[in-house]
């Protein structure tokens, strides 16, 4: 899966790096390199945790699945 990611010059030296798709997730690296592989990192781990969460709501007794249409805004 790919996510969108924006990588800004920080001041005071190095990188951060921020996810468009996941709010909240950010990342600091001394260079471009490490800014993004600490961003790799913690995607993962969102990824990881939100799929655990799905997969223990989808086992509830009490979940119906559905799927729903939003118009494109663009």
């Amino acid at each position: 899966m790919q996510y969108t990611v924006i990588l800004e010059s920080d001041t005071d030296g190095g990188f951060f790096a921020r996810c468009i798709e996941i709010p909240g997730v950010l990342c600091h690296g001394e260079t471009q390199t490490d800014a993004f592989a600490c961003m790799r990192d913690k995607i993962e781990r969102v990824t990881m945790a939100r799929n655990e969460e799905l997969h223990r709501i989808i086992a509830s007794p009490n979940s119906e699945i559905f799927r729903i249409e939003v118009a494109d805004t663009a």
